[in-house]
C-alpha cells in the first residue's frame, strides 16, 4: 500500500459519522490489501462483495449504493496503483503466427505453403489481366506459337509478349494441395470458401484467405514450362 493511499482512506475513514460506516470500510481496505499481496489486480466490486461477505461484513449492495461513494473511491485509488492496463503486442506482418507454431517440421511445411500460395497467387493476377490471345499461326512460328496478351487499349499492330507458365515442380505443388490423401496427411482441410487450413489439436489455424482452391484449379489450367 502507498502513502497516498493511506492518507485517502484516512480522510474516508474520518469522513464516516456512522460506527457500521466506519467498520465496513476498514473490512473492505482490509480486502483490497489482502488482494494485493496475493498478486491479483482483480478491484471488481462483486468479487471484493464476496471476500467482504465471507468477513461478515456488508454485501455488493453497499458498494453499490448512493451511499457507497467513499467505497468505491477507495477501490479507484487501488485500481489506479495497481492494475495494469492490457497490452497487446501487434504483429509485425501477417505471417507472425506462423513462428508460434511448436512443430519444426510442420512450421516449415506451412512457409513453404505461404511462399508457393504468393508465387501462384502472383501468376494468377497476370493471367487475369490477359483479356485476349493472340496465335501467330505463319510457318515460321509453326513449331513454337507465340500467345499474346493486349488490353483493350491496345494498338491495331498487337505486340505479341508470351504468357506465363507454370513449371513442373509448381504443377505438382498445386496437384498436391487439392489431393485429400495429402491434404489428410498433413492436417489440412479447405472450408466451404476454398479457404485452406491446418487442423492443430484444438483450435485450427487458417493458413490461406478464400479461394485458394479454385487458385489452384485455375493453375492447372497454365501450360508447364521448362524447369
Amino acid at each position: 500500500m502507498t502513502e497516498h493511499i493511506e492518507q485517502v482512506y484516512q480522510a474516508l475513514l474520518a469522513d464516516c459519522t456512522r460506527d457500521d460506516t466506519r467498520k465496513t470500510l476498514m473490512v473492505l481496505k482490509e480486502t483490497l490489501d489482502e488482494q494485493v499481496k496475493r498478486g491479483s489486480t482483480v478491484f471488481q466490486l462483486p468479487t471484493l462483495a464476496d471476500l467482504m461477505i465471507e468477513k461478515g461484513s456488508k454485501g455488493l449492495s453497499a458498494l453499490k449504493n448512493t451511499t457507497g461513494k467513499r467505497y468505491r473511491t477507495l477501490i479507484g485509488e487501488y485500481k489506479k496503483q495497481y492494475e495494469k492496463p492490457l497490452t497487446v503486442k501487434k504483429a509485425s506482418s501477417i505471417d507472425d503466427w506462423i513462428d508460434r507454431i511448436e512443430q519444426p517440421d510442420i512450421k516449415y511445411l506451412v512457409k513453404d505453403m505461404r511462399a508457393e500460395l504468393r508465387r501462384l497467387r502472383g501468376e494468377n493476377d497476370t493471367l487475369r489481366n490477359v483479356k485476349e490471345l493472340d496465335v501467330d499461326m505463319r510457318p515460321q512460328a509453326a513449331e513454337t506459337p507465340m500467345l499474346g496478351a493486349n488490353s483493350d487499349n491496345a494498338s491495331p499492330v498487337r505486340a505479341m509478349t508470351q504468357i506465363p507458365v507454370i513449371l513442373t515442380s509448381q504443377r505438382e505443388t498445386a496437384t498436391e494441395l487439392l489431393d485429400e490423401g495429402y491434404l489428410k496427411k498433413h492436417n489440412l482441410r479447405y472450408d466451404d470458401k476454398g479457404a485452406l487450413w491446418y487442423e492443430s489439436g484444438k483450435y485450427p489455424v487458417p493458413i490461406s484467405g478464400r479461394q485458394l482452391r479454385n487458385i489452384f484449379e485455375s493453375l492447372l489450367t497454365v501450360n508447364v514450362g521448362a524447369e
